[in-house]
């Protein structure tokens, strides 16, 4: 009795149509109202000047994804020169005595334009820092060593390879 149960419940699910397509977006006057607020941020040549270190990531992925979405040319057009900006930061990238967090989030940033546009051209360059990001925090042990609180078995270890 229970196969047959199973097997009819599996014969009306199948045979559900589903709607893959996204539910209608309801807050618009909400999202151009960050949209704005976006624009008025203090911004200059690709960088956000009052931030707290992640703008570099956040902005190229907000404005590559909404000019992408909405067809919007002013937010392609600031998303394709943060972009520039983050490469830079990408190109010059020193893990020893630079800063480290702008340049993590430099490479997210510079990800997130490249999913949004579809412009891959430049992702040998951030594949290649992250190559030397993985390899600087295998030779620190994985981050956590010692445990960070006495008697806490926390400890990362090096992933399966």
């Amino acid at each position: 009795m229970p196969r047959c149960s199973l097997l009819c419940l599996c014969l009306v699910l199948s045979s559900c149509e589903r709607d893959d397509a996204p539910p209608p977006f309801v807050d618009t006057t909400f999202y151009e109202a960050l949209q704005a607020e976006a624009f008025a941020f203090a911004y200059r040549d690709g960088q956000w000047l009052e931030d707290y270190g992640d703008a570099a990531y956040y902005g190229p992925a907000f404005y590559a994804w909404s000019g992408v979405m909405t067809g919007d040319a002013s937010s392609l057009a600031r998303a394709a020169e943060s972009f520039a900006q983050v490469m830079t930061v990408v190109d010059q990238a020193n893990l020893l005595s630079g800063d480290v967090n702008e340049i993590v989030m430099s490479a997210l940033g510079a990800l997130e334009y490249m999913a949004a546009t579809g412009d891959r051209t430049r992702l040998p360059e951030v594949d290649g820092l992250i190559d030397d990001l993985d390899g600087a925090v295998e030779v620190l042990d994985w981050y956590l060593s010692p445990a960070p609180c006495p008697g806490t078995p926390w400890r990362r270890t090096a992933p399966p390879r």
